[in-house]
């Protein structure tokens, strides 16, 4: 785990940074890392919902192919 991954995890509530721990760990062995800019809000979604962080994990290619498309421009 990077140290910015370190970082952002240790800025979340001390009861969930062991989840997140652990779901950085189980990513870092399918050897995919996260761009920065995704590795703070990641860190927060996946330590708050287990479901969230296994679906995530196992679709991952998906994520990363379509995450740039969540963004909404309608105001």
């Amino acid at each position: 785990m990077g140290n910015s991954t370190a970082q952002h995890i240790a800025g979340l509530p001390a009861k969930l940074q062991p989840v997140a721990t652990l779901w950085f760990e189980k990513l870092a062995e399918q050897n995919v890392a996260l761009p920065d800019a995704l590795i703070s809000p990641v860190a927060r979604f996946v330590a708050c919902s287990e479901f969230a962080g296994k679906v995530m994990l196992r679709e991952i290619p998906w994520f990363l192919e379509n995450v740039a498309s969540f963004a909404s421009d309608s105001d």
